[in-house]
């Protein structure tokens, strides 16, 4: 039997002829025979369909599934595996909306998760927050529910009216979550705290009351106690608090905070080769203020970090300018405190702050306090090392005081070694005269610059010039000056030494 020529046509063509009952037609337009044999091409037809739904199916099944993954990833924290901050938001959302006279309460149960990065890393954290959350979620009852809301941070959902059972239920759960470091055989001294908010019956978001109970948590904190539950008077005593807060926070956006340069002289040439960053708040109502009357204030307010990075930019914006000026050499040092140098975010925040200015990272001194690397050594150390070979400067600043210990010249990386104004004014008597010029030769035979701080009196200037001291920084030769003033100083001394 001779081939039929094979014409085309469309899948959707022949599936219609034959759903329709068709197929006696549709034969005419396909071909029979192929190789001898004869197609049986409703069979073939059929099977086709079943393949491409079954196909279709499971593409869709494979969307459903990654779709509900990608919700429930959504709900879950990455470390503990519970339920997140948006987890307790829906839970709570639905127990609110059911419940009739039930009462419930939230516990707020954290510990201080800066502290325990700070001193034993980031793993010791995660095994904390796991150990936590095994505990928590063995503790629950039929209507309880928790949630990790925050780092270091777990919020629980209690079904109970009586809040003698909530007291005892808690401070049982408190009592193993403080024998970490005993089935760990660690040294932190874990510390978990709680505060306990009773939900009143209009209580519609869980914020409010995550807050509310966060105020007992930080009056457990302050008062040195392990549970405490929320009162209405609590945040009137922090009336004041909030309220400092608020001004410092917006003081910052506003950029009341302003820049000020006290020139670092060249004892070799007695001519400004630098300067260290200081600020002045500018109140808009109070005026301008010094760093004594609103530091204090920023720690108590804990807005420490946030305070120190804000310099740090107004450092780098300093730094850049001078930079763009002419001044290339010029040398510009920025404090930061022991509760920044101690996070294990410093050195990567630097990096990304300093992005975005054009400076050589030679120009800018970062100073640390001898306080700052006795606490938090293994932290500071490292560090301080990645800020060391990102090309920045490294100072100690106030040596000789407080936590002096010279092995730190030996083990930290730094470049100059900032003498305190005690170390000077003993100076000015024999014995002290001695310790203060073999302190400064101890430096040197160590490859480290030494400044000088507080030179007020021409005594001292010479004090400092025969002990072969490397910068003087004091008011014998400048007080603190606005960038502004600083700028034109030097401007104006660079036309001179030009013109000479």
């Amino acid at each position: 039997m001779g081939k039929k020529p094979y014409r085309v046509i469309s899948v959707f063509s022949m599936t219609a002829a034959f759903s329709s009952g068709l197929m006696t037609k549709a034969e005419a337009l396909i071909p029979q025979y192929v190789g001898g044999f004869r197609i049986n091409w409703p069979a073939i037809i059929l099977a086709f369909l079943c393949l491409a739904l079954g196909a279709l199916a499971i593409v869709y099944r494979d969307k459903y599934n990654a779709q509900k993954k990608n919700s429930l990833s959504g709900l879950r924290d990455s470390i503990t595996g519970i339920g997140n901050l948006k987890y307790f938001d829906l839970n709570y959302q639905n127990t609110v909306s059911d419940r009739k006279n039930t009462q419930y309460h939230v516990a707020y149960i954290a510990f201080d998760y800066e502290l325990i990065v700070g001193m034993f890393g980031f793993e010791t954290y995660q095994e904390m927050m796991r150990f936590a959350a095994q505990n928590i979620t063995g503790f629950l009852a039929e209507g309880d529910f928790a949630a990790v809301i925050s780092q270091g941070a777990f919020a629980v959902m209690l079904k109970t009216e009586d809040k003698n059972g909530v007291t005892e239920r808690l401070e049982s759960l408190l009592d193993k979550l403080n024998k970490f470091d005993k089935k760990y055989k660690t040294e932190l001294k874990a510390v978990f705290r709680c505060g306990v908010y009773k939900i009143s019956s209009n209580e519609k978001k869980s914020e409010n009351a995550i807050f509310c109970a966060l105020q007992g948590y930080h009056h457990a904190e302050r008062f040195k106690s392990f549970l405490v539950f929320f009162d209405m008077k609590m945040l009137l005593s922090d009336q004041n608090t909030l309220k400092y807060k608020k001004q410092i926070v917006d003081g910052m956006a506003d950029n009341q905070f302003e820049p000020y340069l006290q020139m670092i002289i060249d004892t070799e040439n007695n001519r400004v080769c630098g300067a260290e960053l200081l600020t002045r708040w500018h109140h808009p109502e109070k005026g301008a203020l010094m760093p004594g009357v609103y530091l204090d204030l920023i720690h108590q307010v804990d807005l420490t970090k946030e305070f120190d990075f804000y310099v740090f930019r107004k450092a780098c914006e300093v730094v850049e300018e001078l930079y763009r000026i002419g001044e290339d050499k010029f040398t510009v040092s920025c404090n930061f405190t022991q509760t920044t140098v101690s996070d294990i975010y410093f050195p990567d925040t630097i990096a990304e702050i300093a992005s975005d200015y054009n400076f050589p990272h030679g120009n800018l001194v970062i100073e640390i306090t001898e306080e700052s690397i006795f606490h938090n050594r293994k932290t500071a150390l490292l560090n301080i090392e990645k800020c060391r070979n990102m090309g920045f400067g490294i100072a100690i600043d106030d040596f000789g005081t407080g936590y002096t210990s010279f092995a730190l010249l030996c083990y930290f990386p730094v470049n100059i070694v900032k003498l305190d104004r005690e170390l000077l004014l003993a100076a000015e008597e024999e014995r002290g005269g001695r310790l203060f010029n073999g302190i400064i030769e101890l430096c040197h035979n160590m490859d480290m610059k030494v400044v000088c701080e507080g030179v007020e009196t021409p005594n001292q200037d010479g004090i400092v010039k025969n002990a072969g001291g490397d910068f003087i920084q004091g008011y014998y030769y400048y007080k603190p000056l606005p960038f502004i003033e600083a700028k034109k100083s030097l401007i104006k001394e660079r036309k001179r030494k030009k013109n000479q």
